[in-house]
């Protein structure tokens, strides 16, 4: 099944794309600014580029045997960048056959983007990074207790007074890292 963005004749694909187990999205839309301007004027929206994108992918893709529950494929052509595809799979939960999260970017990316997220700076970066290292389990809940002794080693800290300063900064962050006194 062929179709273009935004077809004429949206209401005579419904039931011909309930079957449709791959979508194909050859080459980004292109979608004028104006047009954006227009849809934020008309609707009081606050949309932009991405995000209407993502929405117009989503609603192609809902149209095929996926709004049944069933499986699919979506296949994007390089032009559409990671950054979209990301947004994507995230938006529509997608996940593979063992039920994990999809993602296009590896381990090391997505912790990148998460730390961007979160607006960390390079010793807050380092800091979380070789507690990750050490306790994997630590991204989960981004809570942990170590003891003061290992925290210290761990992270290169000579003088605990500092090394509880950059941990207050972290709890701004939501990351808790305490230090405990018992000895591992």
């Amino acid at each position: 099944m062929f179709t273009t963005y935004q077809p004429a004749d949206t209401d005579s694909l419904i039931e011909p794309c309930e079957q449709v187990d791959a979508i194909l999205f050859l080459g980004k839309f292109f979608i004028p600014p104006l047009a954006i301007s227009e849809i934020n004027r008309v609707h009081r929206s606050e949309t932009d580029m991405l995000s209407y994108s993502v929405a117009e992918i989503v609603q192609h893709t809902f149209r095929t045997r996926c709004q049944f529950g069933q499986p699919i494929t979506v296949y994007f052509t390089p032009d559409w960048g990671k950054k979209f595809v990301q947004q994507f799979l995230e938006y529509t939960h997608a996940t593979d056959v063992a039920g994990q999260p999809l993602s296009v970017f590896n381990q090391d990316e997505m912790l990148e983007r998460k730390f961007q997220e979160m607006g960390l700076t390079k010793v807050q970066k380092r800091i979380v990074s070789q507690v990750l290292e050490a306790y994997p389990e630590f991204e989960q809940t981004w809570n942990i207790a170590l003891p003061k002794k290992s925290a210290m080693t761990l992270l290169g800290y000579m003088n605990v007074r500092n090394l509880r300063k950059v941990l207050v900064n972290l709890e701004e962050k939501d990351i808790h890292i305490q230090l405990t006194e018992k000895s591992e």
